[in-house]
């Protein structure tokens, strides 16, 4: 898996040599594969602008998948509002993560 967990000064999440990112909307089961480098290096920024949470409950509205330019894809992503999860550990983006992907299922 190609996540960081440094905090503080560096990347939660990977952007560089990023392939693709695929957003699978739970509730309805509807998946979107965003190509473009601008939105998937908008959309990661994001997660990367998170703070650690000791402890957040949450039910995913969302799983992102990252597939890399080496043909590595990240084991999915859970968000909600705000929320998300990597490896078990609970982060809280300064953005609304569910507001941002939203629009692409419109």
């Amino acid at each position: 898996m190609l996540v960081l967990f440094m905090t503080g000064c560096s990347r939660i999440v990977d952007y560089d040599h990023v392939n693709s990112v695929s957003i699978l909307a739970r509730d309805s089961g509807q998946e979107y594969r965003m190509t473009d480098q601008r939105q998937i290096t908008r959309l990661l920024k994001s997660f990367n602008s998170s703070r650690k949470e000791s402890f957040l409950k949450f039910r995913a509205e969302y799983v992102i998948y990252i597939s890399y330019e080496n043909g590595v894809t990240t084991e999915g992503i859970p968000f909600c509002g705000d929320c998300f999860r990597i490896d078990g550990v609970a982060y809280r983006s300064s953005e609304d993560l569910s507001k941002m992907v939203e629009a692409y299922f419109e």
